[in-house]
Protein backbone atom coordinates (compact mmCIF):
# COMPACT_ATOMS: atom_id res chain seq x y z
CA UNK A 1 0.00 0.00 0.00
CA UNK A 2 2.83 2.42 0.73
CA UNK A 3 4.22 1.96 -2.81
CA UNK A 4 0.92 3.15 -4.29
CA UNK A 5 0.96 6.11 -1.94
CA UNK A 6 4.49 7.05 -3.03
CA UNK A 7 3.51 6.89 -6.71
CA UNK A 8 0.49 9.07 -6.10
CA UNK A 9 2.54 11.66 -4.24
CA UNK A 10 5.13 11.77 -7.03
CA UNK A 11 2.69 12.88 -9.70
CA UNK A 12 3.63 16.27 -11.05
CA UNK A 13 1.09 18.63 -12.59
CA UNK A 14 1.07 22.11 -13.99
CA UNK A 15 -1.46 24.30 -15.77
CA UNK A 16 -0.47 26.28 -18.86
CA UNK A 17 -2.38 29.11 -20.53
CA UNK A 18 -2.11 27.48 -23.95
CA UNK A 19 -4.36 25.31 -26.10
CA UNK A 20 -4.00 21.56 -25.57
CA UNK A 21 -2.60 21.04 -29.09
CA UNK A 22 0.16 23.60 -28.46
CA UNK A 23 1.05 22.01 -25.12
CA UNK A 24 1.10 18.54 -26.70
CA UNK A 25 3.39 19.76 -29.50
CA UNK A 26 5.74 21.47 -27.04
CA UNK A 27 5.82 18.32 -24.91
CA UNK A 28 6.75 16.19 -27.92
CA UNK A 29 9.59 18.60 -28.78
CA UNK A 30 10.90 18.53 -25.20
CA UNK A 31 10.88 14.73 -25.13
CA UNK A 32 12.59 14.55 -28.53
CA UNK A 33 15.31 16.96 -27.35
CA UNK A 34 15.93 14.65 -24.38
CA UNK A 35 16.10 11.53 -26.61
CA UNK A 36 12.92 10.11 -25.09
CA UNK A 37 10.92 8.09 -27.62
CA UNK A 38 7.13 8.29 -27.66
CA UNK A 39 5.60 4.81 -27.72
CA UNK A 40 1.92 5.72 -27.94
CA UNK A 41 0.31 9.06 -28.74
CA UNK A 42 -3.35 9.86 -28.23
CA UNK A 43 -5.19 13.21 -28.44
CA UNK A 44 -4.91 13.81 -24.67
CA UNK A 45 -2.12 11.52 -23.46
CA UNK A 46 1.16 9.95 -24.39
CA UNK A 47 3.29 7.08 -23.18
CA UNK A 48 7.03 6.90 -23.73
CA UNK A 49 9.34 3.98 -24.35
CA UNK A 50 11.60 2.92 -21.51
CA UNK A 51 14.63 5.20 -21.62
CA UNK A 52 18.03 4.23 -20.23
CA UNK A 53 19.35 6.36 -17.39
CA UNK A 54 22.85 6.32 -15.91
CA UNK A 55 22.66 4.30 -12.70
CA UNK A 56 24.48 7.07 -10.81
CA UNK A 57 21.84 9.62 -11.85
CA UNK A 58 18.98 7.42 -10.66
CA UNK A 59 19.49 8.47 -7.02
CA UNK A 60 18.53 12.05 -7.98
CA UNK A 61 15.09 10.96 -9.17
CA UNK A 62 13.88 8.20 -6.87
CA UNK A 63 12.57 8.01 -3.33
CA UNK A 64 14.57 5.19 -1.78
CA UNK A 65 14.10 4.85 1.96
CA UNK A 66 16.36 1.81 2.26
CA UNK A 67 19.76 2.66 0.81
CA UNK A 68 21.93 -0.33 -0.03
CA UNK A 69 25.29 -0.80 1.68
CA UNK A 70 26.90 -2.71 -1.18
CA UNK A 71 24.53 -2.22 -4.12
CA UNK A 72 24.53 -4.59 -7.04
CA UNK A 73 22.48 -2.30 -9.28
CA UNK A 74 24.02 -1.98 -12.73
CA UNK A 75 21.41 -0.30 -14.96
CA UNK A 76 18.42 2.02 -14.71
CA UNK A 77 15.56 3.12 -16.93
CA UNK A 78 12.36 5.14 -16.81
CA UNK A 79 9.21 5.83 -18.78
CA UNK A 80 6.56 8.56 -18.66
CA UNK A 81 2.80 8.63 -18.76
CA UNK A 82 1.68 12.18 -19.60
CA UNK A 83 -1.95 13.32 -19.62
CA UNK A 84 -3.22 16.59 -21.11
CA UNK A 85 -6.49 17.88 -19.62
CA UNK A 86 -8.23 20.65 -21.52
CA UNK A 87 -9.61 23.08 -18.96
CA UNK A 88 -10.63 25.76 -21.45
CA UNK A 89 -9.86 26.89 -25.00
CA UNK A 90 -6.49 28.29 -23.93
CA UNK A 91 -5.83 26.44 -20.69
CA UNK A 92 -4.36 22.95 -20.32
CA UNK A 93 -3.33 20.96 -17.29
CA UNK A 94 -0.43 18.53 -17.77
CA UNK A 95 0.01 15.59 -15.41
CA UNK A 96 3.24 13.59 -15.59
CA UNK A 97 3.97 10.29 -13.90
CA UNK A 98 7.41 8.70 -14.18
CA UNK A 99 8.09 5.00 -13.69
CA UNK A 100 11.64 4.09 -12.67
CA UNK A 101 13.31 0.68 -12.59
CA UNK A 102 16.78 -0.48 -11.68
CA UNK A 103 18.46 -3.71 -12.72
CA UNK A 104 20.56 -5.91 -10.52
CA UNK A 105 20.38 -7.04 -6.92
CA UNK A 106 20.06 -5.34 -3.55
CA UNK A 107 23.60 -6.44 -2.71
CA UNK A 108 26.52 -7.12 -5.05
CA UNK A 109 27.29 -10.16 -2.89
CA UNK A 110 23.90 -11.84 -3.39
CA UNK A 111 23.96 -14.98 -5.48
CA UNK A 112 20.55 -14.49 -7.07
CA UNK A 113 19.80 -13.59 -10.68
CA UNK A 114 19.55 -9.84 -11.31
CA UNK A 115 16.09 -8.48 -12.18
CA UNK A 116 14.37 -5.19 -13.02
CA UNK A 117 12.92 -3.72 -9.82
CA UNK A 118 10.48 -0.76 -9.73
CA UNK A 119 11.62 2.23 -7.67
CA UNK A 120 9.21 5.05 -6.72
CA UNK A 121 9.84 8.50 -8.16
CA UNK A 122 10.53 11.53 -5.99
CA UNK A 123 8.95 13.82 -8.62
CA UNK A 124 12.11 15.72 -9.61
CA UNK A 125 12.34 14.43 -13.19
CA UNK A 126 8.67 15.16 -13.76
CA UNK A 127 9.18 18.73 -12.53
CA UNK A 128 12.20 19.15 -14.83
CA UNK A 129 10.10 18.12 -17.82
CA UNK A 130 7.23 20.43 -16.83
CA UNK A 131 9.66 23.35 -16.57
CA UNK A 132 11.12 22.51 -19.99
CA UNK A 133 7.60 22.42 -21.49
CA UNK A 134 6.83 25.81 -19.92
CA UNK A 135 10.05 27.31 -21.33
CA UNK A 136 9.26 25.91 -24.77
CA UNK A 137 5.75 27.37 -24.70
CA UNK A 138 6.84 30.81 -23.53
CA UNK A 139 9.61 30.94 -26.16
CA UNK A 140 7.05 30.05 -28.82
CA UNK A 141 4.64 32.74 -27.57
CA UNK A 142 7.47 35.29 -27.52
CA UNK A 143 8.19 34.59 -31.19
CA UNK A 144 11.46 32.73 -30.58
CA UNK A 145 11.99 29.26 -31.97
Amino acid sequence: MSFILLCTISLAASTFNFATRDVLNASQEVLLARDITIKELFPHELITEKTTLDIELLKNYVADNQPDKNPGWTRARFSFYIRFCEIGADETEVVIEAFFERYGTRSAQMLIPPTWVPVPSNGFLEEEVLLAIEKKLTKTRGGEQ
